[in-house]
């Protein structure tokens, strides 16, 4: 999937509009919390609301709330009927997203400024699942003979997904720590031990992940992180702050004609990150792993003590968030990289 760009003035008015309804999607929030010292009985009384609501990104920490908001039923609690339509691609070949077909859907924030040209993009963010992406750029020491900080003129980096959300955030990563993307070639390795071979022939010389990839090759190799995105300190240091990684889309005329659907909704999977929280990592590694057994009981743990804190209590999103996405997607394009698909 080439990576499209989306030209200023479509850029501008998407932070204008966000901005202009976070008031009115924080008061129904805030409305929906008064509500809720009422109790959850009465939502579970109600007739069920079918929708759909879409996941991109497969067992990803920002899809967690969802499957967990499913599995602990408190998706049924709050009167909704929900199914759930996994995708692997952010733009998959049903095209699903960009032909507007579901009521909703969990995936990038930085879908806005992937989003397809030929086709507007009828979906609308109001909820954060994480407060970063859940990415690291990284190697294996052995395999170069630099020092940790220097860069090899020239890098084979893998991906998860050539094109994916995570390619596109690692290349904004690369250029924000001064990399030349015409020194950087991309190949794509969804299989944890292909990659580790891979690094230690020397085949590729780093890795761009995100999770739970990320945190089942640090279980089995000695790997060394250039930028680590789940930590404030380097959030902070590459892209100014924190940037939400996965966020809730809902379909706007949808959400027009069901606010009461999108407020139960959101808290569902507010609820769902509290528990997250709140419960022990053994919950935590139990509930998940019945989802996802090829990861191991070690990757879990790691996964987990890794990213808690990027979950994002509040839910909060801001027009500083979309400043700074919108600087990033700036920054790639002010830096040519030939976009490369390795055999």
């Amino acid at each position: 999937m080439g990576l499209k760009c989306i030209n200023c003035y479509h850029e501008l008015v998407f932070i204008t509009l966000f901005v202009g309804g976070l008031v009115s999607i924080w008061s129904r929030r805030a409305v929906l919390a008064a509500g809720l010292s009422v109790g959850w009985a009465g939502a579970a009384m109600a007739k069920p609301s079918p929708l759909t609501v879409g996941v991109v990104g497969g067992p990803q920490v920002g899809t967690w709330p969802l499957w967990l908001a499913h599995r602990l039923s408190f998706l049924d609690q709050h009167g909704l009927q929900v199914q759930i339509r996994a995708q692997d691609e952010l733009f998959g070949s049903a095209q699903t997203l960009t032909q507007g077909r579901l009521q909703a859907w969990i995936g990038p924030l930085a879908a806005q400024w992937l989003w397809p040209n030929a086709s507007p993009n009828p979906y609308k963010p109001v909820l954060a699942m994480t407060r970063s992406p859940q990415l690291a750029l990284g190697h294996m020491p052995r395999t170069l003979a630099a020092a940790q900080d220097e860069r090899p003129s020239l890098q084979t980096i893998a991906v998860p997904q050539w094109g994916g959300h995570t390619h596109w955030m690692a290349q904004g990563l690369a250029t924000r720590m001064g990399w030349s993307m015409s020194h950087v070639r991309w190949v794509s390795m969804d299989r944890v031990d292909r990659l580790h071979r891979a690094l230690l022939t020397q085949d590729v010389q780093g890795f761009a992940l995100d999770e739970p990839m990320l945190s089942a090759l640090e279980v089995e190799a000695d790997v060394s992180l250039w930028g680590d995105l789940r930590r404030v300190d380097d959030l902070k240091q590459w892209l100014g702050g924190e940037l939400p990684g996965h966020c809730l889309w809902v379909h706007e005329t949808w959400a027009k004609d069901h606010p009461k659907a999108v407020q139960a909704l959101v808290s569902a999977l507010e609820r769902a990150k509290q528990w997250l929280l709140d419960a022990s990592v053994m919950d935590v590694v139990a509930t998940l792993g019945r989802w996802w057994p090829q990861w191991s009981h070690a990757t879990w743990v790691r996964a987990w003590q890794s990213n808690r804190a990027t979950l994002s209590a509040d839910g909060a999103l801001t027009a500083a968030h979309l400043q700074r996405m919108a600087k990033l997607w700036r920054d790639m394009q002010a830096t040519p990289w030939p976009p490369q698909r390795l055999a």
